[in-house]
Order: C-alpha cells, then structure tokens, then sequence
C-alpha cells in the first residue's frame, strides 16, 4: 500500500498541480475578476459532479473484489447507465434554465450548458480511475492523470497566451481536457471489457439503493467545497473572488498528500478490513496514528512555506491572497482526517448516516458563510470551510468508532 500510495501522490501531484503551474502566468494574464469567473466555472463543475455522479463510483469499488470478469463488466454497465440517465437530466435542467435568463453569476448560459457533458466525461474518467486502483494498477491510473494533467495544460496556456481569450480561454481547457480524457477513459473499458452491454434490474435496484443516500452526501461535499465561492461572488464582488481562489488553491496542497494517500488506502481498506488474520485490525489502526502524526506536524510546516513563497509565485494583484492560507490548511487538514474515517461507512452501507453528517456540514457551512463574510469579508468563508470539515471529521469518526469495533488503544 506504501508503495502504491506514492506513485498514487505522484500522480496526483501531477494533476493537482496544474491550477500551480498556471498561478504564475495566469495571475498575469488575468485580472482578479476574470480569474474568479474561471473559480465560478470550476466550482460549478464540481457541483455538477456530486450531482449526476452522486458516489457511482464506490459501486465499483465495491464490486470488483467480489465479482468475476465477466459479472463485473455488465455491473459497470449499469452504473453506467445510471450516470447517463442522471447527466441527461442535468443537460436538460441546463438547457432550461438558459432559457429563463442568458447570464449567471456573469457566466453566459451556453457554458453553464457544458457542465452536465464535463460531469459525465469525469465520472467516467473516475470509473477507469477507480477500477485501477481497486485492482491495483497505480501505473496505469498515473498514465491516465498525466494525460488529463498534459492536455489542461496546454489548451489553458494555448489560449490564453498565444490567442489572448482570458478566462474564457482557461475555462475552455478547463473543459476540454476531461471530455477527452472521458471517452478516452469509455473506450479503454470497453476494450478491457469491463462494460458490457447487458441491463439487469436487481444490478440497478442494488446501486441505486447504494448510491441514492450518497446523493444527500454528495451534494452536501460539494456545498461544503464550493458554496463559499458563490458567497463571496454575490457579497464581496469578482475581484475579491480571485483572491480567495488563489488562497485557496495553496490551502489546498494539503489535499494533494490525503487524496493520494486515500486513494490507496480506500481500496487497501475494504480489502483488509474483512480479513480473518489477526493482526489485520491492528495494521489499519497503525496506518491511522501515522497518517494523523503526519497531518499534524507536516500542516504547520508547510503553511510557513507556502506562506513565504506566494509573493514570489503570484502577480502583484495577487498578494494578498496569502491571509487565506493557514485557515484553508487546516481545513483540509480535517477533510484528510474525514477521507481516513470514510472508508467504514462505506464497508458497513452506512450511507444514510453519511448523508446526514455530510448535510449537517453543509448547513454549518452556509449558515456560517451568511454570518462571517458580512462582519469579516473573505476570510469568513474560509473559516466557514474550516469548521464544517471539523464537524464532519469529527461526527465521522464517532460513528466509525460506534460502527466498527477497532483495538484502538490495546491489541485485539
């Protein structure tokens, strides 16, 4: 699992890294403004994935350790399904809404349009994505992350340097590059056959009673993750927007090591939790204690350093985007915690309970971008961020102690 969870954050860091690579020359090109319309278009996004995706892909993960070749392919294809269905509504909900008004939150409607298309194009890219991990394939997942991560980058400095369109020129490989990526993604699993033409009712009723609760959760995720940039838009203005955005986008460093680790750790998990050996609880309580010491400390250390290196990173503009680095760093710190925890709702079906505590999050979150933004401007969404993630962290860690019996303190 060590080993895999390096090349997982190596891959990771490669992706994640493109909204870093791009800080320098886009906080030149762009003005503070623009550069919040492109946080509005990837927030937008993300929330169009919790909802047409709404955790489909942990059907998969879930799936593939107890099912042979064949049975799993014609299980993908209808979770495939599912996602088709749900991302046409969202095109159609798009469609209709362009209709009523032709700007949002100073976004034409014709790109609010794409976000259904890019949802669909990033689930799929998640499923391939998933199932490499699940069968233990980190080389093949990082292929496809540099692939995504090299085709974002060159559309975005394309045009946005040699054909000048500004945001939209970022939004456009913003765009771009996960359709690619997606029917890439569609026909590696079909010639891996792992989807298989073949509907079958019970596989449908079953993912849909798993992933239906999940839908609370994923909206709420996403609320949590991106509600704050609409606040600050309709509150605060454009410009400051751009600020928060380039902030924020250090803060989230942190997620690099905890997603990467999570995605090792998620699939290595469910596997080992259902082990009869021994000693197999008390390995994932040793890995636990590890990965918390090294929140603990290495968070500290690296908002020094990234608070001494944004002035040299960013634009003049841009400056002071460096106040939102320590509360949005540790705000991740706690969703890294909650990315630890996740995996034993997950083995138990605890799905309901998880939508609860994910919603509870996301009403903490809203209630407190409401009261802090008026009385402290921008940086009253980024501690709006911070507590949720601590109460979800927190509220997750509680019900998977009560959940699943673990030799926290003495051995099993």
């Amino acid at each position: 699992m060590i080993k895999n969870s390096f090349i997982y954050l190596f891959s990771s860091i490669l992706n994640k890294l493109t909204p870093f690579l791009l800080i320098p020359i886009l906080t030149r090109f762009l003005t503070p403004s623009e550069y919040g319309l492109v946080a509005l278009y990837q927030v937008a996004i993300t929330f169009g994935v919790a909802i047409c995706g709404f955790g489909l892909h942990l059907n998969i993960a879930k799936a593939y350790p107890v099912m042979d070749s064949e049975s799993f392919g014609k299980f993908n294809f209808n979770v495939f399904l599912i996602l088709l269905i749900s991302s046409s509504f969202g095109l159609m909900a798009c469609l209709f809404l362009s209709g009523i008004k032709n700007v949002w939150y100073g976004i034409e409607s014709y790109w609010w349009c794409t976000i259904p298309l890019v949802s669909f194009a990033i689930m799929l890219f998640l499923f391939v994505q998933t199932i490499f991990r699940a069968c233990g394939k980190p080389w093949l997942y990082a292929t496809f992350e540099l692939g995504s991560t090299l085709l974002n980058l060159t559309i975005s400095l394309l045009l946005v340097i040699v054909y000048s369109l500004g945001w939209q020129g970022r939004a456009t490989g913003v765009m771009v590059a996960p359709l690619l990526m997606g029917v890439a993604a569609l026909l590696f699993m079909k010639n891996r056959r792992w989807l298989i033409s073949s509907i079958n009712k019970t596989d449908l009723r079953n993912i849909m009673q798993f992933s239906l609760p999940l839908l609370p959760h994923a909206i709420s995720s996403a609320l949590i993750a991106v509600s704050d940039r609409f606040f600050l838009e309709s509150m605060v203005g454009k410009s400051e927007l751009g600020l928060y955005s380039v902030g924020y986008s250090f803060g989230m460093v942190i997620m690099l090591v905890t997603d990467a680790f999570a995605k090792a750790w998620t699939p290595w998990f469910l596997r080992t939790i259902n082990e009869p050996l021994p000693g197999s609880r008390r390995k994932i309580v040793f890995y636990i204690y590890c990965f918390l010491i090294a929140l603990v400390i290495g968070v500290p250390v690296y908002i020094v350093i990234a608070s001494i290196a944004l002035p040299y990173v960013v634009g003049g503009d841009f400056v002071d985007a460096i106040s939102f680095i320590p509360v949005i760093s540790v705000g991740y710190l706690f969703f890294g915690i909650y990315q630890l925890f996740f995996p034993f709702l997950v083995t138990t079906s605890s799905t309901k309970i998880l939508g609860f505590i994910s919603t509870f999050g996301a009403f903490i979150n809203i209630s407190l971008n409401f009261i802090l933004i008026p009385i402290y401007g921008s940086i009253g969404a980024a501690w709006a961020t911070l507590f949720a993630y601590f109460i979800v962290a927190i509220l997750v860690i509680f019900v998977s102690a009560r959940l699943v019996k673990m030799p926290w303190i003495k051995s099993a």
